[in-house]
């Protein structure tokens, strides 16, 4: 268990207050009373002389002392929890916890291959994953919630900083029976060898598409806000493997990453396109905050990451023969991941 002291605690108060923009709201998540913490923010605003929230508005909002106030809990709270951990990592057997924010990609491929190598060598450090779809997980890696983050560029806070993973290029997955395609030969489609398309061809088109502000959500609303590319219908899915399989079973046309190949099932695989004057591209990063001291396992954590997603072909985009053999196989046959 993470001991938090009591000064910790009521420098939460403030942050929880300031995330929920509601004192009830905030309340009930700290498990206390709205009273006590109603009274803990009139009591401390009284001591400092200062309004920290302005009542006035709908939500409540933070003033410039309310903001400045909060920056420095911030870095108090980073302080503590990194001497804790600085603490703990001093013992032989590197005991302590490592809490991580996982998109579904990195939960779904990375973590499979980067946590066995973690655990081989700090296996007394108990490890924690926040998942989920999309990308934001500013506000965890701020409050001390989680230590890091796989997260996609740009970043929402100026507070955070990142270490480079990898950079994809975006990517346009057709269901292969779609008029588009009519007298297109993609006999020898895949990765390596892309339809070209062009813009005008994607509008007014129905798309599949993540339901959350994801990194990946930020691109592609870029890249199609640049080719006006305005569609008739969405249908949003809750994770990129959802929005994949919909685009192959012909539902709607699909923009991501290469990464995206690795959930192609048997005998339903989509087609690969792109503009030919596209250089829109994700950056994959991982993130923590800025001016705190890594431990030693979270930065071994960090080494082992960007080796795997450099050198790992099990964490690669699907070659062009493992797509061949997709295509090949039945959709009833035993799939075995590559």
């Amino acid at each position: 268990m993470i001991y938090i002291s009591s000064i910790t605690s009521k420098y939460e108060y403030i942050a929880k207050v300031a995330e929920c923009h509601n004192i009830t709201k905030a309340a009930k998540e700290l498990y206390i009373s709205q009273p006590s913490l109603t009274r803990y923010i009139a009591s401390l605003e009284s001591e400092l002389n200062v309004k920290l929230f302005d009542r006035t508005t709908n939500p409540i909002q933070l003033t410039y002392a309310g903001e400045r106030y909060l920056s420095e809990c911030r870095r108090i709270m980073q302080m503590e929890k990194s001497l804790r951990k600085e603490l703990q990592s001093l013992s032989v057997n590197e005991y302590g916890h490592l809490f991580l924010g996982a998109t579904y990609t990195a939960s779904a491929l990375w973590l499979p291959e980067i946590l066995p190598l973690f655990n081989k060598s700090y296996p007394g450090v108990e490890i924690n994953i926040l998942s989920r779809s999309d990308s934001c997980f500013t506000n965890e890696l701020l409050n001390g919630t989680i230590d890091l983050a796989f997260n996609t560029l740009p970043l929402d806070s100026s507070e955070l900083e990142y270490e480079f993973l990898s950079s994809a290029p975006i990517v346009i997955y057709i269901p292969a029976e779609h008029s588009i395609l009519k007298d297109r030969n993609v006999t020898y489609n895949n990765l390596e060898d892309p339809i070209i398309i062009s813009p005008e061809e994607l509008r007014h088109q129905n798309f599949i598409a993540l339901k959350t502000s994801s990194g990946l959500t930020k691109v592609v609303l870029r890249l199609m806000e640049i080719y006006n590319i305005v569609p008739s219908k969405v249908i949003y899915a809750p994770n990129i493997v959802s929005c994949y399989r919909l685009c192959a079973a012909g539902l709607g046309i699909f923009i991501s990453t290469p990464y995206a190949t690795r959930y192609t099932q048997p005998g339903k695989v989509p087609i690969i396109a792109n503009f030919e004057d596209q250089n829109i591209s994700i950056t994959n990063v991982i993130s923590f905050c800025k001016g705190r001291s890594l431990t030693t396992p979270e930065q071994f954590f960090i080494d082992i990451s960007i080796s795997q997603l450099k050198d790992n072909p099990n964490l690669l985009p699907l070659t062009a023969e493992q797509w061949e053999q997709l295509k090949n196989t039945r959709c009833d046959s035993i799939y075995v991941p590559f």
